[in-house]
């Protein structure tokens, strides 16, 4: 299992006259929680997962054995 993050925004220091100075300091979140709006996250297990991908795979590449594409998942 891999985590992904990415820049979520970039928060500046403010001077007295309340404009934003110098470099900005990258805040980071997950893509799941940044674009919550955009995905839907499944209720399969991750086996279920797995077996959709290799199915996907398959009708993309059917030249391609289950050997290979169970060594590619792993």
């Amino acid at each position: 299992m891999a985590g992904q993050i990415v820049v979520a925004d970039f928060e500046y220091n403010i001077d007295k006259k309340g404009r934003p100075y110098g470099w900005g300091i990258a805040r980071y979140s997950t893509p799941e929680i940044l674009y919550a709006d955009w995905f839907e996250l499944p209720n399969a297990s991750p086996d279920e997962s797995r077996q959709k991908i290799k199915e996907q795979l398959l009708s993309i590449c059917p030249q391609a054995s289950t050997k290979l594409i169970d060594r590619l998942l792993k």
